[in-house]
């Protein structure tokens, strides 16, 4: 479960840093 959470975290944070990279 707290895999699952860190996983989610890291991937929307990954998401942010592309946007930024992209906007």
């Amino acid at each position: 479960m707290i895999g699952i959470l860190v996983a989610m975290a890291l991937m929307f944070i990954i998401i942010c840093v592309v946007l930024r990279l992209f906007s």
